[in-house]
């Protein structure tokens, strides 16, 4: 069961799109929706539902609202995704089965991948992400002081992966594509100083450097007008840059040491987002994370697809070490070294001594 929330709602089973009902059904899978998996009050449900005069009668209709929406979604048993608790109802989706949930953590990868540089796997991630949104948030509470928070966060988000893209394609060369369709992205939100940035930047490359220094103008003297400020420093630096012909400007991106040896994906992976999450936290603060399960079971793919989402925080890159080959234990130290571009040490051989003395009990 998957529900879409990023323009107007949908839940769909096995790509069966499911009947919600009236307003009142669909406004309650909203406010559920705004944070799953946690609890909502009965009576901020029922002021969701009924306004500030609900009728006498209103947790007993609340209580009828509910169970005709565990109908629609047949989730009656044996563990309902729509579950009653002491203080109210909760909705137990899997964050891979709400987009706007799986945009986030797309958006999160895409910005990752471009820190380190990937252009081509920030642009695939980026336009992913944006490619969840069907309209606005959660339309149909709008303007709902409940929703708004939320709504506002993930509108915020999308505006920053779209800029994100967008530096994605700068990296991968791509400035006259950037210049063709900014002006409309800056005519939707015309005090934006980074899409100015990034207008200013590719009319550069574009070899069209007096329209890029217009462009500093325009934003200028909009700031001005409309907010009695001056452009921030970064369009400032910028200017200054494009009028000395800084070589830094170039389209050609400098090289860059590898950061990793990861293999590349063959298939899309959505899904396993509370596991994805999981993994990332603990390897914040542990030296060793082990993953275990049946064979089959897709540890590998998980763990690759986390080492993936981590590489632009670690500054030394993220590195595979295949050990499953390995018959001898002796060659464990060799081929991580080997691996990670480590050079053979005069001392190696002592320490295989002493190793071996160590498991005989000669030492």
């Amino acid at each position: 069961m998957r529900f879409s929330v990023l323009g107007p709602l949908r839940v769909t089973d096995h790509d069966r799109e499911v009947p919600l009902g009236g307003p009142r059904h669909r406004a309650l899978l909203c406010a559920l929706l705004v944070h799953p998996r946690q609890v909502v009050p009965a009576d901020r449900l029922i002021d969701i539902l009924w306004g500030p005069s609900p009728p006498r009668s209103a947790a007993e209709m609340l209580h009828v609202r509910v169970s005709e929406v565990r109908r629609f979604l047949r989730t009656d048993e044996p563990a309902p995704l729509l579950a009653r608790r002491s203080a109210g109802y909760v909705l137990q989706a899997a964050p891979g089965n709400v987009d706007a949930e799986v945009f986030e953590e797309l958006a999160a990868a895409g910005r990752r991948a471009l820190a380190a540089g990937e252009a081509a796997e920030a642009i695939d991630l980026l336009e992913r992400a944006l490619g969840l949104w069907r309209g606005e948030a959660l339309p149909e509470v709008a303007g709902r002081d409940f929703a708004a928070a939320r709504i506002a966060t993930l509108s915020e988000l999308r505006a920053r992966a779209a800029e994100d893209a967008v530096d994605a394609d700068l990296l991968a060369g791509r400035h006259h594509d950037v210049c063709a369709r900014l002006p409309a992205v800056i005519a939707a939100q015309p005090l934006r100083e980074r899409p100015r940035r990034q207008l200013m930047l590719a009319l550069y490359r574009s070899g069209r450097q007096s329209e890029a220094l217009a462009e500093y103008d325009r934003i200028g003297a909009l700031l001005s007008a409309e907010l009695g400020l001056d452009p921030g420093p970064e369009l400032r630096d910028l200017r200054v840059r494009i009028l000395r012909h800084d070589p830094t400007l170039s389209a050609e991106p400098a090289p860059r040491r590898r950061r990793d040896n990861l293999p590349s994906p063959l298939t899309s992976f959505v899904g396993r987002a509370a596991d994805r999450a999981t993994l990332s936290h603990h390897l914040s603060s542990a030296r060793l994370v082990s993953i275990v399960g049946a064979g089959g079971a897709g540890k590998s793919r998980l763990a690759t697809e986390v080492a993936r989402d981590l590489r632009g925080d670690f500054p030394g890159g993220v590195w595979l070490v295949e050990l499953s080959p390995l018959l001898d234990p002796r060659l464990i130290v060799p081929t991580t070294a080997q691996v990670l571009g480590i050079p053979e040490h005069p001392e190696r051989d002592r320490l295989d001594q002493i190793v071996a003395a160590l498991r005989n009990e000669r030492l």
